[in-house]
């Protein structure tokens, strides 16, 4: 009996052939599923922005609604110096649970932010079709939001996500982009910009 319950205890253990065995097929799974699961991560980075604009623009359609106008903060006039972190004017009107924030770009920058700006001044142009033209100046403000900080890649991704890849094929040869719904100025791949999104103007 004694013998049985040595023989026994000694088939508990992994030989080393085993062990690298399980070591080497944890390896490969690792290598197949690895840049997925990164590439998985990067768009849920991309679709936490696009998710976030639309949840803006909402927000300041509704705001627009309740008191008639955008330059305002519980339907009283401010000017537009008051209006650089619009989000923060929204949240304290309760349409939207919290301030502007998403996971590209220089997350430690106050740039990044929603702005009210004169839907006239030409730096504000947004050419929404493509024919070479401003498409917000019949408008009175426009509302936009501004990443600061992206790099190149997450630029084109936006950029794909908002405005679609045609679009960005056509009017990127440089890197830069200066049509639809998103802009941004990138001359070297290496370098990393602001990116401007419209959201709305009225």
């Amino acid at each position: 009996m004694a013998q049985i319950d040595l023989k026994r205890e000694r088939r508990q253990g992994f030989t080393l052939l085993e062990t690298i065995g399980v070591l080497a097929v944890i390896a490969v799974l690792a290598a197949l599923l690895l840049p997925r699961i990164f590439e998985a991560m990067d768009r849920a980075r991309i679709n936490q922005v696009v998710v976030g604009c639309h949840t803006i623009k909402t927000a300041v359609l509704q705001h627009y609604a309740n008191y008639g106008e955008i330059a305002s903060v519980k339907g009283v006039s401010v000017p537009l110096s008051a209006l650089g972190h619009f989000d923060h004017v929204l949240l304290a009107e309760g349409l939207i649970d919290k301030p502007f924030a998403v996971l590209v770009g220089d997350r430690t920058s106050t740039n990044t932010t929603i702005r009210v700006l004169a839907a006239t001044d030409g730096a504000t142009a947004y050419d929404l079709d493509g024919d070479g033209h401003d498409d917000t100046t019949h408008g009175q403000y426009l509302v936009e939001a501004v990443i600061a900080g992206v790099n190149r890649s997450d630029a084109i991704a936006i950029n794909e996500a908002l405005d679609g890849a045609a679009e960005f094929l056509g009017a990127n040869p440089g890197g830069n982009d200066n049509r639809g719904r998103v802009i941004y100025k990138m001359p070297h791949p290496k370098t990393s910009a602001d990116v401007r999104i419209y959201l709305t103007h009225r």
